[in-house]
């Protein structure tokens, strides 16, 4: 959707459509107006979708507590991911094609949230294998709330790139939060599933933040 006024059952409405659909890889939402009481309707329709890989919400009216139900859909989408280890698990097999399930990237820039949201976000992210990356620019996220995303990259070693320009963050904590995202760069590279995506993230960072 882009830019389209929805009113509010509508947006519940487009929650049930989504809950059915197995098949679409990518849910953009743009320039909306989608409020956090409306993204609530079609968090359930959005955390169903199994084959979701990509959610973009940027620009748009999203405050701290869309934080909470983009965790859910993050949440969700990490519990399908585990259940599919786990079922090929019980015949001693590792899923081939695992690197393609889940949710990869997530959209959120643009729009009112400030350290609960990242906060929360960054909660759900700690122990998720699937999301490659996020995207929170022009927020009004402070270093104390990117602290929380620090602490979450010492457990996660899959997310490699997060963008935080034009938040009031400061260099220093940025640059703490890229070394983990090197880190992470170089053990996902290691494994030669995904070269290209690491490499795209890599340049990206360094393009995103030339003070490192």
């Amino acid at each position: 959707l882009q830019s389209v006024k929805l009113p509010r059952d509508a947006w519940s409405l487009l929650g049930q459509g989504l809950a059915t659909n197995n098949t679409i890889e990518e849910i953009s939402i743009n320039h909306c107006g989608l409020t956090t009481k409306c993204l609530e309707l079609v968090t359930p329709g959005l955390s169903g979708v199994e084959s979701l890989k990509v959610l973009n919400l940027a620009y748009n009216n999203l405050d701290d507590k869309a934080g909470h139900f983009v965790a859910r859909v993050i949440s969700q989408q990490t519990q399908k991911r585990d259940s599919i280890v786990w079922m090929y698990g019980l015949r001693g097999e590792i899923p081939e094609d695992l690197e393609d399930t889940g949710l990869k990237d997530i959209y959120l820039s643009y729009n009112k949230m400030s350290d609960e949201a990242i906060e929360e976000v960054a909660q759900y992210l700690k122990y998720d294998q699937s999301i490659r990356l996020v995207d929170f620019r022009g927020n009004l996220i402070t270093s104390e709330g990117l602290e929380n995303l620090v602490t979450t990259l010492k457990t996660n070693k899959t997310l490699l790139y997060a963008d935080l320009r034009e938040n009031p963050c400061e260099d220093k904590v940025i640059r703490k939060m890229c070394r983990r995202f090197k880190r992470n760069q170089k053990i996902v590279r290691a494994k030669g599933t995904i070269p290209d995506l690491v490499d795209r993230c890599e340049k990206q960072m360094y393009i995103s933040y030339p003070f490192l």
